[in-house]
């Protein structure tokens, strides 16, 4: 995964908790309107944002269920707030 290494060896998933880390890897993706005059690193934007959301969604309920086998499906799941973050729009 890119932001594993974005975050590099030193840090753990666990650790984080804010989304200013998450949302600064992302920048990472947007490129210069010189580079990408259609803005489709916008979508890879909000791809990568996807696939982080649903990583730490895995991961926080993961947690959970080794504490408590309350949750019985998906609808049961929930994001932790620190990846509730909005997609980027494109200017179409």
């Amino acid at each position: 995964m890119a932001f594993a290494a974005f975050i590099g060896s030193d840090a753990t998933f666990y650790g984080i908790q804010r989304k200013e880390k998450i949302i600064e890897f992302l920048d990472t993706k947007i490129k210069s309107i010189e580079k990408d005059p259609d803005r489709k690193s916008i979508t890879t934007w909000n791809d990568y944002l996807n696939d982080v959301k649903y990583f730490f969604r895995w991961l926080h309920n993961t947690k959970i269920r080794q504490k408590n086998e309350s949750i019985e499906s998906l609808s049961d799941c929930d994001t932790p707030s620190f990846v509730l973050i909005k997609k980027k729009k494109l200017k179409e």
